[in-house]
């Protein structure tokens, strides 16, 4: 609905003055997944936990883009096939590991599903986790910083029109 869509929009704009990540990519990150049938709350942690995983392996837009695509396979199709896991590897993330660390242990032949690489992502950014704070830390470097500020110079123009616009 209009509502949850401008929740969207706005959550979106808020992560990506918080992370390296351009509010573009982000948007589309959680359009993607939205269309798979995540709610948009979900569809937000989501993008986020990936994007942390993605920030701590020095990846940048280019990764977050192909790996939210690969999310979205994954999530329509309900499994992880070997070309998805290797997707992870060449964005740099060890899915095997971040999946064995949260504890989820796939038998020969087992492919894991949405749901558990998503959990697994979450643990990762988590305390303790392999990844964590991963997006904090990149979020942090002065150029992400600088970034940032011009994302919310964007944020605070946008503002602007919307008050004045006819």
């Amino acid at each position: 609905d209009a509502n949850e869509a401008a929740g969207v929009i706005k959550n979106t704009m808020q992560d990506a003055t918080q992370t390296p990540f351009a509010f573009e990519g982000l948007l589309a990150a959680n359009k993607a997944l939205i269309s798979a049938g995540v709610n948009s709350e979900d569809a937000r942690k989501d993008v986020l936990n990936l994007s942390n995983a993605i920030a701590a392996t020095g990846g940048g837009d280019d990764e977050l883009n192909r790996m939210v695509v690969n999310l979205q396979q994954i999530r329509n199709t309900g499994k992880a096939t070997a070309m998805d896991i290797k997707q992870f590897a060449f964005a740099g993330v060890n899915i095997y590991a971040v999946l064995a660390a949260a504890g989820v242990k796939l038998g020969e032949g087992q492919d894991a599903t949405y749901e558990q690489i998503t959990m697994a992502l979450k643990k990762a950014h988590d305390k303790g986790g392999i990844y964590f704070n991963g997006l904090e830390n990149m979020a942090n470097a002065t150029s992400v910083k600088i970034s940032n500020l011009g994302d919310a110079f964007f944020q605070l123009n946008v503002k602007i029109f919307n008050y004045f616009k006819p």
